[in-house]
């Protein structure tokens, strides 16, 4: 595997979203999953700003209301999302399998 690739397979992108009054799920469970591969990575050149957080004070268990609604989501789901490669060919229209499903009579 080239170098670009293995880099692209061990930084994957990743925004968490927490609501601070979630009944259930501790924030600092959460903040822990954020940051224990934000202290990994430079250890291994990798990006740190691509992993974050967004903690809504006000959000019970329903945080993706406001995920969703956040401005900057949009763009930041685009820089993050793989571009094609020019190396790489088509595999050719996509094609469904026979569907060997047999259909009673109509009545």
């Amino acid at each position: 595997m080239e170098r670009a690739a293995q880099t692209r397979a061990l930084n994957p992108p990743g925004w968490a979203f927490h609501g601070l009054k979630h009944d259930v799920v501790d924030p600092n469970d959460t903040q822990h999953c954020i940051d224990t591969p934000k202290q990994e990575r430079p250890a291994h050149g990798l990006d740190t700003t691509a992993v974050r957080l967004m903690h809504f004070p006000e959000a019970n268990h329903d945080a993706w209301d406001r995920a969703f609604a956040a401005p900057e989501l949009p763009g930041w789901v685009i820089s993050h999302t793989a571009k094609p490669r020019d190396n790489l060919r088509s595999a050719g229209p996509a094609v469904s399998p026979p569907c060997n499903i047999s259909r009673p009579p109509p009545r």
